[in-house]
């Protein structure tokens, strides 16, 4: 921040596991606070005299559902000045790209970074002293959410401001990293840096593993998450689910998200344009029955399958009737979301044959493998992901 010499750190090292298992973990008795209510509790000290930027959409609530932008705007000492908005826009409902536009409660200006550019411009925070970043995220590196705050890091640093993430549960943390880790030539968009599937990170903490991974000169705070462990699975943290995105509508569906979404880039429907969204895959090409049958004969741990028939409103497949399965999470203990994607995958290929685009779900892991004769079911092995873990374990918050 140009009128503020430093910034407290705010990152309690609680303890780091690689991997843990998604054990159940009982609710303690303090409650989990998202960073806005730890901002607000300490009465904004961080920001005062500040002109400030927020980053942020319909997720970014107070735990008894105030928004972030009004907490703000009504904060004594401080100046919120702009609004910056991620994909699908401040309401999280939008899909392509979103121009700008301006907030009807407060009349601020809304910046949008995923419209005709990806990353805030010099103008953007010329008049600003420290962007704060308060958005839910899912923990899966290709939703954009994580790309964005990278973006977001490296903009501000160039333009000496500060950052200062207001940080939030990861729902899919109990499982912790998962999948293997990409390789360079990846990067894009949806693959911000060499990385897991699923992170097992907070935003905050990819923030600070990004900082030092990339050597920024960006004063950065991370305001935790009060009364969380990453043990937590999203009903025990007492918080209400808002969809980050207009097809994350559940907790539920967060869970499949990893797995089912490595098969979105292949000729499927995953429940787009349905009530259901990453809790059903199915195809017009797609004998369901057959594939409940085969999945009920070579079982994926965690998970209930069911044959059904939906008709798609939009998105791809629009009107058209498809073959498929529900899929039910009925043991969170033994599932593990990117396995089952890949096991689901690799039952695609049995059952659809040649009609299934398997070199889609290789293309989406973007990791080495050989596609001929490699079975997608028990591929998952390692894939680089123990090496990350302990390169990221400097920077974990949270007890696990």
């Amino acid at each position: 921040m140009r009128r503020r010499s430093s910034l407290l750190l705010l990152t309690l090292l609680l303890g780091c596991a690689a991997n843990p298992r998604p054990e159940a973990s009982p609710r303690g008795p303090e409650p989990v606070l998202p960073g806005i209510d730890a901002l607000e509790a300490d009465g904004f000290a961080l920001l005062q005299g500040q002109r400030v930027g927020l980053l942020t959409n319909r997720t970014g609530r107070t735990a008894d559902g105030r928004r972030t932008i009004d907490v703000l705007a009504g904060a004594e000492g401080v100046e919120l000045v702009r609004i910056f908005t991620p994909e699908h826009g401040l309401d999280s409902i939008l899909e392509g790209d979103v121009g700008d536009s301006r907030d009807a409660a407060t009349g601020l200006p809304i910046r949008s970074l995923y419209g005709s550019s990806r990353r805030p411009q010099p103008e953007d925070l010329a008049d600003l002293d420290v962007v704060l970043f308060d958005v839910q995220d899912v923990g899966v590196r290709f939703y954009t959410y994580s790309t964005t705050l990278l973006y977001l890091l490296e903009e501000c640093a160039t333009a000496g401001v500060g950052v200062a993430v207001l940080d939030r549960p990861n729902p899919i943390a109990p499982w912790g990293a998962m999948g293997p880790v990409s390789l360079p030539e990846h990067r894009a968009f949806i693959c911000p840096d060499d990385m897991p599937v699923a992170h097992g990170l907070t935003l905050g903490e990819f923030a600070l593993w990004q900082r030092a991974r990339k050597g920024l000169d960006l004063e950065l705070t991370v305001v935790p998450v009060r009364g969380w462990r990453a043990t937590m699975h999203w009903e025990e943290t007492g918080l209400a689910w808002i969809p980050p995105s207009p097809n994350l509508r559940t907790p539920e569906a967060a869970v499949l998200y990893p797995g089912v979404g490595l098969l979105e880039a292949c000729n499927l429907s995953v429940g787009r344009g349905t009530d259901e969204p990453f809790l059903r895959i199915g195809a017009p090409w797609l004998d369901g029955r057959a594939l409940a049958t085969h999945l009920r004969q070579r079982p994926i741990a965690g998970l209930v399958v069911t044959p059904i028939t939906f008709v798609p409103e939009a998105s791809r497949f629009a009107e058209e009737a498809c073959g498929g399965i529900h899929l039910q999470v009925v043991d969170r203990t033994t599932l593990r979301p990117v396995e089952a994607g890949l096991a689901l995958a690799e039952a695609l290929s049995i059952v659809g044959g040649d009609r299934f685009t398997r070199a889609k779900v290789v293309e989406r892991l973007a990791a080495p493998m050989e596609e001929a004769g490699r079975s997608l079911r028990g591929w998952e092995g390692d894939g680089g992901r123990s090496a990350w873990w302990s390169a990221v374990q400097p920077h974990l918050l949270y007890e696990r």
